[in-house]
């Protein structure tokens, strides 16, 4: 059958489905019964059990019960035995509570089941038990989506024969608050993540230990109504009689039928942003001394915005307080940066024609499907060239050891075309720019080529062996001449010196000479900074032409020497 080896990735979707179940509840349908309830879940039971997934199966142990109290309805799944490459995964019964409270609204408590077992009862691998629970929310059945949501799971233990003392985790949360405001238009957010996480190996003295470790995901202007609606075309709703077998591998999703959702997207959701990061981590490898690997907080995010016919794109990394103290002998620890932060913008990106030509595309390959176009999505009007100033105010000065709020970019000079026949070492040549422009479908690289994207690196810092850099800057890029420009940045460089002198008492390949050379002469071009004489200001600007300049001097001597 179709799909077998990626059944029971979809375990925790499957528990979800059984959860929804019962709550059918479109808003205008007849008042529920228990028999009405006992029909609709055991028809999604029957589908599990009689699910063919080859060496995969699932075992129901005991029956399904249904019982009401005023207008409150609990339903006790049976024990779910489910079996993958012959190991069975053992989910206790768990309890669905709820009640209509509106039209479109039922609230509902679920005793999750509680241990999870990996292997036989007599002889398991793996246990996974928590202390105490607590999860409830809202359902709303007119777009299947839990506008509230509250998860709370404290004292987990997850033990095995093969790990000499359990892992212990403190809680895990998930939570969903997601609201509609006008009609169709949803904005709001789902964080989950653990908090507490200890794990310990007496004999070894191995230790890991994290303090919080989580995510988070917020969207803005997101059309749900009109989702489920293209969704439910498509089979993909919970409430669907294919959904389940589609999630066991039993049958496969029509691309035909979703198409239309795909094709939809860029007009669904106005913008989203996705989190994830972590604090206190460390891991030690001996009982005593200083943890080989510390951070105190790191973070990676994603965030994407519509309008206009044009899409902006972030992308932030960040951490700080890191310590690496085993880095063999090559690279001294203190040199590892402990404190990095960088924020980068795209945007003036037509993505919503892209998509748009992405997807008539798509139809062209599902058997049976002309190619017709989508509705066509204008390109943005031509942004003007922005003018290149001749100077960038000076940052505030910086005490030694601080960083600045602002911040900045990479150095461009390395990778920007500066209108010599040789390119930086590394970088794409204009020619197989546009051979990679030339082996994109035409509607795409048409697109791609009429654009004038810009990148701006909103935040940039870097700090290592009490150096430290930081800027911002932006660069407008032009596919359809391969150059880059115009743009600006400026960079600012706190307490060089003692660490240039280690990295040249590293230097071992003329790479790294080169390296330290160009750091240095750089260097030499900034402004002084701050009154101590330790810090400079370098402003750099590029033509459209491509044409590189720091505080004024042109650098395409220096970097063709570099090449």
């Amino acid at each position: 059958m179709p799909g077998r080896t990626r059944s029971w990735l979809h375990a925790a979707p499957v528990l979800t489905v059984l959860a929804a179940s019962p709550v059918l509840a479109q808003a205008p349908a007849p008042a529920l019964t228990t028999e009405t309830i006992r029909t609709e879940v055991q028809k999604y039971l029957d589908v599990l059990d009689a699910a063919d997934m080859g060496s995969d199966k699932v075992d129901l142990v005991g029956k399904l019960e249904v019982t009401q109290e005023d207008s409150t309805f609990k339903v006790r799944l049976p024990e779910i035995v489910v079996t993958t490459s012959g190991m069975p995964t053992t989910f206790p019964p768990a309890t669905i509570t709820f009640r209509r409270i509106g039209p479109e609204q039922v609230d509902f408590n679920v005793d999750l089941p509680n241990p999870i077992t990996v292997g036989t009862k007599d002889a398991p691998m793996l246990s996974i038990a928590v202390g105490k629970q607590s999860f409830s929310g809202i359902w709303n059945p007119a777009v299947e989506t839990w506008p509230k949501l509250d998860m709370l799971m404290s004292d987990i233990v997850i033990s095995s024969p093969m790990m000499p003392t359990p892992v212990k985790i403190r809680e895990a949360f998930t939570r969903c608050d997601i609201k509609e405001v006008p009609t169709d238009d949803w904005g709001g957010n789902c964080d989950a993540g653990i908090r507490g996480l200890d794990f310990k190996e007496p004999e070894s003295g191995m230790s890991v230990a994290i303090g919080n470790l989580y995510w988070d995901l917020a969207i803005e202007h997101y059309r749900l109504r009109k989702f489920y609606e293209l969704a439910a075309a498509a089979g993909m709703t919970v409430t669907h009689p294919d959904y389940l077998k589609s999630l066991t591998g039993e049958i496969e999703p029509d691309p035909a039928k979703m198409l239309p959702m795909a094709r939809a997207l860029p007009d669904l959701l106005g913008g989203m942003s996705y989190k994830f990061g972590v604090e206190d981590v460390k891991v030690s490898l001996a009982p005593v001394g200083p943890p080989v690997f510390e951070v105190k907080s790191g973070s990676a995010l994603i965030r994407i915005a519509g309008g206009e016919n044009q899409t902006e794109m972030t992308t932030s990394v960040a951490f700080d307080g890191l310590a690496l103290r085993e880095t063999g002998d090559e690279f001294p620890p203190e040199l590892i940066p402990d404190r990095f932060k960088a924020t980068v913008t795209l945007d003036r990106v037509p993505a919503a024609a892209l998509w748009t030509a992405a997807m008539d595309m798509a139809q062209g390959l599902i058997p049976g499907q002309a190619v017709v176009p989508g509705t066509a999505v204008p390109l943005p009007d031509a942004v003007p060239a922005p003018e290149v100033p001749v100077a960038v105010p000076e940052p505030a000065p910086v005490p030694r050891g601080e960083m600045p709020e602002g911040e900045v970019v990479e150095k461009p000079s390395d990778d920007i075309d500066s209108g010599n026949p040789k390119e930086a070492d590394g970088a794409l040549t204009q020619s197989e720019v546009a051979a990679a422009l030339d082996e994109l479908p035409q509607p795409i690289a048409d697109l791609v080529r009429q654009a004038r994207p810009r990148v701006k690196v909103d935040a940039f810092e870097i700090a290592a062996a009490g150096a430290a850099l930081s800027g911002t800057g932006e660069i407008t890029l032009n596919p359809q001449t391969e150059k880059a420009g115009p743009g600006q940045f400026s960079l600012r460089m706190d307490d060089m010196g003692g660490l240039m002198s280690r990295l040249s008492a590293m230097i071992e390949n003329e790479d790294d000479a080169k390296g330290l050379l160009a750091l240095a002469l750089i260097r030499g071009f900034g402004d002084p900074a701050g009154s101590d004489g330790k810090s400079q200001v370098i402003n750099f600007t590029v033509d459209e032409a491509g044409l590189v300049k720091a505080n004024g001097v042109d650098l395409s001597k220096l970097i063709e020497l570099m090449d």
